[in-house]
């Protein structure tokens, strides 16, 4: 499972971080039930991370975190990651549901 997820960042506890716009301190973490192995890009050591859904109505973003130390978290992104849309259940690019809800507002 881990060939489809990317590390992104490993950063402190709290420190801003954005997916697709949204930052996932600002909101709540969602276990998803799945994990992921992964191995530490620095040190090569193996951990199992567990996959979080954040979002609003609308958007649901998935991403894979755990500490690699003390409040220090290795983030991970799906290489093939897609928004689920609430609204139809299913899962499109990020980019499309921009395009989508601008064209909605400007009709």
């Amino acid at each position: 499972m881990v060939a489809n997820w990317q590390h992104t960042k490993t950063i402190s506890d709290g420190e801003k971080y954005e997916i697709n716009g949204i930052n996932i301190w600002k909101y709540k973490w969602v276990e998803t039930g799945e994990k992921i192995n992964i191995k530490d890009p620095l040190y090569g050591q193996q951990y199992n991370f567990t996959i979080y859904k954040i979002g609003n109505p609308e958007i649901n973003i998935e991403f894979a975190a755990g500490e690699f130390s003390n409040c220090v978290w290795g983030i991970y992104e799906n290489k093939s990651s897609a928004i689920l849309d609430s609204k139809t259940k299913s899962k499109k690019p990020f980019f499309m549901t921009l395009i989508n809800k601008y064209l909605g507002s400007h009709k």
